[in-house]
């Protein structure tokens, strides 16, 4: 989606949109959002597909209209430049204020100390919904260190609650990271703690809390 110069001008945008494709950013009704504003993006132009084999429902949800829309969110600034802000189903929603997974990943990916990443939200009864990170780290860090690291780039409402400590990421056959297994995961780990057990998880997908 774009050319290497653009990225180097952009680097946190993924570049322009190319020649033969529509872009379009709406909000959940449908309407398009002002420049600059995150939106459900959707795309249309020549190859793209018109629906799902054998899947009325994903075809009504995914495509309208003519336009593609996968799931993305996404927002297009004034020269053009697209900006991934990651899946609609991933935003995490405290206190009505949003939070994109992928700007709080993008930090901590930062980290010299973290190879992998990835964020989901949790349920919380003050805020509704509060991130919780995952990491892969190459050395021992502390909570602490990993707080204040975020601080420098991400807003306060953004930090994680609480970092977990995993020995990979569980990724599907085409390398996606699954978030469902994540929250599986967590859930496990909290229970492990009303338990009173120091060491539950024996795979290599086991988790501790930083």
């Amino acid at each position: 989606m774009g050319k290497p110069a653009d990225q180097d001008a952009r680097p946190d945008a993924i570049g322009r949109v190319v020649a033969g494709v529509d872009v379009q950013i709406v909000d959940p009704s449908g309407r398009r959002v002002p420049t600059g504003t995150v939106g459900l993006a959707g795309f249309r132009g020549e190859g793209f597909p018109t629906g799902y084999i054998d899947n009325l429902e994903a075809t009504a949800k995914s495509f309208r209209d003519r336009w593609f829309y996968p799931g993305d969110l996404a927002a297009i600034d004034e020269q053009g430049y697209f900006h991934f802000k990651g899946r609609a189903d991933d935003v995490i929603n405290n206190q009505g204020v949003k939070i994109y997974p992928v700007e709080v990943e993008k930090a901590l990916l930062a980290h010299p100390a973290i190879a992998e990443a990835a964020v989901i939200g949790w349920p919380d009864p003050v805020c509704g919904q509060t991130a919780i990170a995952f990491i892969v780290t190459s050395r021992q860090v502390s909570a602490d260190e990993l707080g204040d690291f975020c601080k420098q780039r991400v807003a306060s409402y953004k930090l994680p609650s609480r970092f977990a400590l995993v020995n990979r990421l569980p990724r599907n056959a085409t390398g996606k990271i699954m978030k469902s297994h994540l929250g599986k995961l967590y859930r496990d780990l909290l229970a492990s703690e009303v338990a009173g057990s120091d060491n539950p998880f024996d795979s290599e997908e086991s988790v501790a809390k930083i």
